[in-house]
């Protein structure tokens, strides 16, 4: 993997947390169940 890739895949798993936060609550966990739990670990 490229720097350029680990970058698109940081800022594109963060787009969807802000996407669920800004989202009405009925679709908040369609993105939230496809994330591994050790993401929020840190």
């Amino acid at each position: 993997m490229t720097l350029r890739e680990v970058y698109d895949d940081q800022i594109e798993w963060f787009a969807g947390v802000i996407a669920d936060l800004l989202a009405p609550p009925e679709s908040t966990n369609i993105d939230i169940i496809e994330e591994p739990e050790e993401d929020y670990e840190c």
